[in-house]
Formats: structure tokens, sequence, C-alpha cells
């Protein structure tokens, strides 16, 4: 953008040109009249470049114990994407003949543009202070390693032994210290006990911006295709789901 706009006698408004960069900033835009000025602080935030729906959110433990989990799923696009019969599934840390088990997500289901989608246990949905209910239920059908494994979403025709070159595939998380087939790399750490990992806004989002700062509500949209680079490690999990407000 110019350094100086001008605007012409008798307008209230001027119009300029403004190409934002691959990541957000910060500036200060400065109105000055007949040697008086007033400014006002600007924040420019970097928009998901993702296509397809992602893992937003997921904690495989909790509070309510081994099998009190969750997977959030999160829709970055301007479309609405019907999920009916996508697969959700889950390997352990250290296997090496494919996927363990595998749920499909109910005839019916859409996560609409920007917004959420969340699938729980039985565990979860019967533990006390999870207050935002499941938009689907696996029950027992996963059993998530409670400090390493893998989980993946993919199209209906996703198999247990499909590879996660796979176009089938459409997004992996390994965690854990020990996870041997990631998105590039593995988050090594785990969450305390209430927490959960939580997929970025962008690329500079910290645990800080994402939970009480100015990535808080902007979604969940970063996938670089490197587990360890696109998560953070929430102190308290933040499940939402088709209800909730649609990021950003």
């Amino acid at each position: 953008m110019p350094a100086t706009v001008t605007v012409p006698a008798n307008s209230l408004s001027a119009k300029f040109d403004f190409t934002a960069g691959s990541t957000g900033g910060e500036g200060q835009l400065v109105a000055a009249l007949n040697g008086q000025s007033i400014a006002a602080a600007v924040q420019v935030t970097a928009g998901s470049s993702t296509g397809h729906v992602v893992i937003s959110e997921f904690a495989p433990a909790g509070p309510g114990g081994a099998g009190d989990e969750f997977i959030e799923l999160y829709n970055p696009t301007s479309s609405a994407v019907d999920i009916s019969g996508w697969k959700l599934q889950y390997k352990s840390a250290t296997g090496t003949s494919g996927y363990n088990s595998s749920f499909a997500l109910p005839a019916g289901s859409v996560i609409a543009p920007r917004s959420y989608f969340l699938v729980v246990s039985s565990g979860y949905a019967s533990t006390s202070g999870n207050t935002v209910t499941g938009n689907a239920n696996w029950g027992g059908t996963i059993a998530m390693g409670g400090s390493a494994g893998h989980v993946r979403l993919g199209y209906p025709e996703m198999a247990l032994t499909d590879a996660i070159t796979s176009p089938l595939v459409v997004d992996t998380v390994g965690y854990g210290s020990n996870a041997n087939q990631p998105e590039g790399t593995r988050i090594a750490t785990v969450p305390p006990v209430a927490g959960s990992y939580e997929r970025k806004a962008s690329a500079a989002s910290t645990v800080e911006s994402m939970t009480t700062g100015a990535d808080a509500l902007l979604g969940n949209g970063h996938d670089s295709n490197d587990n360890s680079a696109d998560f953070i490690l929430r102190p308290t999990r933040q499940p939402q789901n088709a209800s909730s407000a649609a990021e950003p």
C-alpha cells in the first residue's frame, strides 16, 4: 500500500490497493488534517490456504480417564463439505501392518464453511465437564493410545492398509515420541491430562495466541503437512461442534 493516501476535498474517504503478504502483521494508520492527527492500530491476519477438511483438535485421553477421547474436524474452505461415510482411523505408534480400527461418519454429516464437526468416544459422552456434545459417537470402535499413536481422516473408500501417500487419505496426525508414520515430523510431546492437541490458525500461532490471544477465534486451518509444526498443546481442551460459531 502507498505510504500516504490523500483524501480529496469535500470527501470522507479515499481508495487504495493493499496486497497482503503470506503472513500476518501489525501496523499503525494515521490520519492528519490541519496539523492535527489521530492514530489507530491495524492488524492483518493471514487467511488459510488449506483446501480440505482437517483434524483440528483431538484428545487421546482426558480428565475422565483413558476413554475420555474426541476428534474435532474443521472445514477451512468457503463451501460446505458432506463428510457422510468418511472414515476416521487409528493405529498404534509403532504398528507396521496398517491401521487398527476404523469408524465411518454417519449419513447426513456435513461441515458448514469454516465450521466444526465433533466426533467423540463413549467415554467422552459419559464424562462430566465435557459440555460440548458430539455430532457423532464412535462408541468403543476406536481406542486411542494416551501417549502415542496416529489418527487419520479419509474418504469412504480408504482402507486400513492404505499408505499415508494414498489420495484417499485426507489428513494424518502422528503424536508421541515414537509415532512412526506422521505427516512430516511427529508431535513428540504430550499435553496435560486436561489438555489436547490443537491445529494452528497460521504458521506463526503459539499456545498463547491460540488460547487467549489474537488467533483464538481464527479457526484451525494451518496445514503444512508437518505435524510438529502444525499443532500446539492446549493446556485445557476446547472441543467445538457443528453448533459452534464459524471461525473466522
